[in-house]
């Protein structure tokens, strides 16, 4: 039943759009990780460690915008998930945490390789599913802006049956565009006119633009015309993909933890607009003092 209960398991993620499965091998989760190794038309990442892996399929979710599935084995390998997760959540990347586990009954026994692992994610999953005989999850309301956590209970014996290849086809998704868990606007109508009067008394050298990571093409060509247009001095993050950009090579700060607190200090820079995801430059810390006499808008 193991073996046909992973393929269950499988075909229904890539129903949701899930073509890429990062596991690290192990002994409770080898159900999964000899279905993913008959499974055609999706690709399976063997990993050593759990926490790299884990941070392997959040980059690989983030480049592709669309969810990516991380195999782990039971115990306290799940925890080595959580630091992944938790940027997984509040960057809005759709991770599938798919943990195996060893049976309900052996909880709080003192069995080997048998920890609570219903919870460890409970702030920052979406959903949790604990699953056992061949039970299913109930994914029609997965929204995709979060990660979920589907904890599979495999008995023994965990290779129970012949399992030939087989095919597996992956469904088409919208991509997702990422969430930053700061709070949202209401609508782009209500962003747009709280962005024309943040602008409207400040002239581009009094300005200064932070922008952070952008998740499409769309996003980077829209800002990319907002910020030539504007005219101000703006830095880019890495993440933001125009930092190379030659057509915003004139405007574009370098040096950003040197520049952007000696351009607050010196240069009068009254405002900060925001733009794309959250910076990691020191700066936008340093705007959360109350002496900064700055104001921030972002969008």
């Amino acid at each position: 039943m193991n073996l046909s209960w992973s393929r269950k398991l499988l075909e229904q993620l890539a129903q949701e759009g899930v073509e890429d499965f990062v596991f690290c091998a192990g002994a409770r989760n080898s159900p999964l990780v000899v279905t993913l190794d008959r499974a055609r038309g999706v690709r399976a990442y063997s990993f050593f460690e759990e926490r790299s892996a884990a941070f392997f399929a959040l980059g690989l979710s983030r480049a592709k915008a669309r969810p990516v599935a991380i195999v782990t084995t039971s115990g306290t390998a799940v925890a080595e998930l959580l630091p992944a997760t938790i940027e997984a959540f509040h960057t809005g990347v759709p991770l599938v945490l798919l943990t195996a586990d060893r049976p309900r009954r052996l909880r709080g026994t003192g069995a080997p390789q048998a920890i609570d692992q219903v919870g460890l994610f409970s702030k920052f999953a979406e959903s949790e599913f604990d699953l056992e005989n061949g039970d299913l999850p109930n994914l029609a309301n997965w929204q995709k802006r979060s990660p979920i956590h589907i904890n599979v209970c495999f008995d023994e014996p965990l290779i129970d049956e012949k399992h030939e290849p087989f095919s597996i086809e992956v469904a088409k998704v919208e991509a997702f565009t990422g969430a930053s868990r700061a709070p949202q606007t209401a609508s782009p109508q209500k962003a747009a006119s709280t962005l024309v009067s943040f602008l409207g008394d400040v002239s581009a050298d009094r300005l200064m633009v932070l922008v952070g990571t952008l998740e499409t093409p769309q996003e980077r060509e829209a800002v990319a015309a907002f910020v030539k247009t504007l005219g101000a001095p703006a830095y880019f993050e890495a993440t933001s993909g125009l930092r190379e950009n030659p057509s915003l090579a004139h405007l574009a700060l370098r040096s950003g933890d040197k520049m952007l607190p000696l351009a607050l200090r010196r240069f009068g820079v009254k405002k900060v607009l925001r733009l794309g995801g959250v910076p990691t430059a020191r700066v936008w810390r340093d705007l959360e003092d109350p002496k900064v006499a700055v104001e921030t808008l972002s969008i």
